[in-house]
């Protein structure tokens, strides 16, 4: 009776693990299978393939003389066409919508000014309307290999940092550092010199009238922008969306700056080896394995503790899968400890 109980008990560790660790393959699967188009496009608020205005609510303050409104967008992208020679336009259809010819003149300024780019060959625009920008050698420009002091930057915080563009506007993303650096210089007042080159680094605008843009359309000025930056921030930095391209950019949205689906699933993974640890007792034939194997897991545990805390090391993908890795010698020995019982 004691050992149906034990191999019964055994029976549901098994089936609590893989139900911890089996989201870990899905997205792992459902990460390798994205093109590199998508890879633009997605957004850690879950944008959808075809669809590049996901579902965004405000949580700061009301933007206020804002000309274009997110809805309107979702609205005319229904009505747009990529084009053979890679330029968007409008269905001329779009004029049935409820949308006033003042909006729709300034979102033909922003599909102008991206086709301008498109025949420069400067960028180019994705079947989903994410919008790659090019370097002069052809490669996409990044803040990772910007070839100008303008675009370079070091990721050491946490949070993701960079940016995603489409051809409504701009999502930039700053990882932890960077927003401390963002609210600081912006609720200092004055130019808000470190702020604005932050931000300018991906907005073709010149830092002065950016400035001027911002405290437009924001109560508060700049002083109140950096409060709301303040506001957003949980940790792991903020997304902040400015509607329009170039010189029409301007900000709609502060938003968390969420990317922990693979940090949680790390969590889940590394309680899962330590509960099957614990439950096994000796788990490996020779208590060196053993030593050994605690060694890497309080490696594994530090590193995701700085990881989610302090510096960013790696990033979130790779942490789990060097978390899988350790943890599945834990797991192939209590299958096999499991069928021997038997």
């Amino acid at each position: 009776m004691k050992e149906k109980k034990h191999n019964g008990f055994k029976t549901f560790v098994m089936v609590l693990t893989l139900i911890l660790v089996s989201p870990v393959f899905s997205i792992s699967v459902s990460a390798s299978e994205l093109t590199d188009n998508e890879k633009l496009h997605t957004e850690t608020t879950g944008a959808s393939k075809g669809n590049s205005v996901p579902d965004q609510k405000l949580n700061s303050e009301e933007f206020k003389n804002v000309k274009v409104s997110m809805n309107d967008v979702k609205k005319l992208e229904a009505y747009l066409k990529l084009n053979a020679d890679g330029t968007l336009t409008l269905d001329p259809s779009y004029t049935k919508l409820d949308i006033s010819r003042s909006v729709t003149n300034e979102v033909q300024e922003w599909i102008k000014y991206l086709n301008g780019l498109v025949k420069q060959k400067e960028a180019v625009i994705n079947s989903d309307f994410s919008v790659k920008i090019l370097d002069k050698d052809g490669s996409v420009l990044t803040l990772e290999n910007g070839n100008n002091n303008k675009m370079k930057v070091a990721k050491k915080g946490c949070g993701r940092s960079g940016h995603d563009v489409y051809w409504w506007g701009y999502n930039l993303y700053f990882d932890c550092n960077e927003t401390r650096t963002l609210y600081q210089s912006f609720k200092a007042g004055g130019g808000a010199t470190s702020g604005i080159a932050l931000i300018s680094r991906v907005i073709p605008v010149p830092p002065t009238q950016l400035a001027s843009v911002i405290s437009g359309v924001i109560g508060g000025g700049l002083v109140g922008f950096g409060q709301m930056i303040q506001d957003e921030h949980e940790g792991h930095g903020v997304r902040i969306r400015f509607t329009g391209l170039g010189y029409a950019a301007v900000p709609t949205g502060v938003f968390h700056n969420k990317n922990e689906r693979g940090e949680t699933m790390t969590f889940l993974v590394l309680m899962a080896g330590l509960f099957l640890f614990i439950y096994m007792k000796e788990p490996f034939s020779k208590k060196v394995y053993a030593y050994v194997y605690v060694a890497f897991y309080l490696m594994v545990l530090a590193l995701y503790i700085i990881n989610t805390t302090f510096v960013n090391l790696i990033s979130s993908r790779l942490l789990l899968i060097v978390t899988v890795i350790v943890i599945s010698p834990l797991f192939i020995s209590f299958l096999k400890s499991s069928n021997e019982s038997r």
